[in-house]
């Protein structure tokens, strides 16, 4: 039933052809008889008045294969890189909407953020919010520009994450 791929025929379609079998009786023993002793010159025809055993030949049989599909890996490698293709066009897809949408979000919510950052320095530095003094524009654009809201959230990020580091993953 199984054959290694080498042992398959040219075209496995066809099969395999069985050559007939050779039936020998050995008890049974065939010759011809030639009424006429002057054949007895032609050596084939005395070859052909010996006793010989009689033989029977069978069928040629063809013994069809189940086929195999020898293109089977060139189809594997196809389904393959059309899966891959596929599952990384969708992963690259969702990346690239995630960064859309959270650029979006985050023009949208700027002002929100900042205004909530500043009220939250402004309880950390003992400064009132409502403040009754006017603020000349050259020092609040030197603060502003001094401690930025961003870059003190991302210093305490990394300070937070040292101090974890430090003490508690050692």
């Amino acid at each position: 039933g199984f054959l290694h791929i080498d042992e398959y025929p040219p075209d496995a379609n066809q099969g395999f052809d069985i050559p007939s079998a050779i039936i020998s009786f050995p008890d049974f023993h065939a010759a011809l008889q030639f009424p006429n002793n002057s054949i007895s010159n032609s050596p084939m025809l005395s070859k052909l008045q010996e006793k010989s055993p009689v033989l029977s030949y069978t069928e040629v049989l063809l013994v069809p294969l189940t086929t195999p599909d020898f293109s089977m890996p060139y189809n594997v490698i196809t389904i393959t890189c059309t899966v891959f293709a596929l599952y990384f066009g969708s992963l690259l897809n969702v990346l690239r909407r995630r960064v859309g949408e959270e650029e979006r979000l985050l023009k949208n919510k700027d002002a929100n953020k900042a205004a909530i950052l500043r009220r939250i320095l402004d309880k950390f530095w003992g400064r009132s919010s409502e403040s009754t003094q006017p603020q000349q524009p050259s020092s609040s654009s030197s603060s502003s520009s001094f401690i930025n809201p961003k870059l003190f959230l991302k210093v305490l990020l990394v300070a937070g994450i040292a101090v974890i580091w430090q003490y508690y993953l050692k």
